[in-house]
């Protein structure tokens, strides 16, 4: 394959807006021609090569964060060592069924029988016997989940629809700012806990703290960030506000609410006169904490209290 069919290659199995939905003629090719093993990995190596010069990956990002499913937290490119066989396998399986003569005596020839028990032997991913596309994805998301880089997006497929514009993109994103989300999303911006890896002696503490200055610090806890935090908190506020206002809602803004326990103030309250009436807490939630734990702690806070 030259050069000019890798990039064809790499347009093609990336899905992001320009790609997203366009047919992979390439992918189509390798599924109907004797692709080696060695062939596929060379292939996924070079099309992860090229996203990382692309959106200015670092070199150490995960491999699983290039595979696994948009809604796993990844960025869903195929990885061909593993899919073509399966595809394979799929088109190969109805043919089984066949009444054709020609067929069937096709397949019964040594070299048929030899190049099935080829495509059946199951590959591996991390120890991991890949025997269908779910195994697949559960493989690539269970790899994410537990590196370093990967384990605030854990719990990422809750809400699926939150990760809409890794694959369609948005008005709101330049080029820019979408490579800087792809970025943060992925916990691959620079600091100093990750510029770290293999270099023990380099200083990785925080200058206004003293804690670890890893990317869930800066954004999270670090003083220095204190100010950022809370616009971000009140933009994403206002947001939710705006949206439940232009559908109908009527939305009270930090109310003060007497409790048993004190004196509350959710973030907002949403009053329709044909619904239920809701409150709602923003909250960013910490890479280390679970996000359902968080719900539950919120909603127990503004329901058992108030009754």
């Amino acid at each position: 394959m030259s050069a000019s069919d890798l990039l064809a290659l790499h347009a093609l199995v990336f899905p992001l807006p320009l790609h997203f939905g366009r047919l992979p003629r390439r992918l189509h090719q390798l599924v109907l021609t004797a692709s080696s093993k060695k062939y596929l990995k060379w292939l996924d190596k070079s099309v992860r090569a090229a996203l990382r010069s692309g959106l200015k990956l670092p070199h150490d990002s995960p491999k699983a964060f290039f595979h696994a499913k948009i809604f796993d937290g990844g960025l869903g490119i195929v990885t061909l060592e593993h899919q073509v066989p399966l595809m394979k396998i799929k088109r190969i399986d109805p043919l089984w069924a066949s009444n054709d003569p020609v067929i069937r005596e096709m397949l019964s020839t040594d070299g048929a029988e030899s190049l099935l028990a080829r495509q059946r032997e199951p590959s591996r991913y991390g120890g991991v016997q890949v025997t269908s596309g779910e195994s697949l994805r559960t493989a690539l998301a269970t790899d994410l989940h537990s590196s370093v880089d990967g384990r605030g997006l854990r719990e990422s497929d809750l809400v699926p629809h939150q990760h809409q514009w890794v694959a369609e993109g948005t008005g709101l994103l330049s080029g820019a700012n979408y490579i800087g989300a792809v970025e943060v999303r992925g916990n691959l911006l620079h600091s100093a806990v990750r510029a770290a890896r293999g270099r023990p002696n380099t200083s990785v503490l925080c200058g206004a703290c003293q804690r670890l200055r890893s990317l869930g610090h800066i954004l999270q806890v670090c003083p220095r960030t204190h100010g950022s935090r809370v616009a971000r908190h009140d933009r994403l506020v206002a947001l939710v506000q705006s949206a439940a206002g232009k559908a109908g809602w009527s939305c009270i803004r930090e109310p003060a609410i007497p409790t048993t326990a004190g004196l509350r103030r959710p973030d907002l309250v949403f009053h329709h006169p044909d619904r239920p009436t809701y409150v709602l807490d923003v909250t960013v939630v910490v890479l280390t904490r679970c996000f359902t734990r968080c719900i539950s702690h919120t909603t127990y806070s503004f329901t058992v209290q108030l009754h």
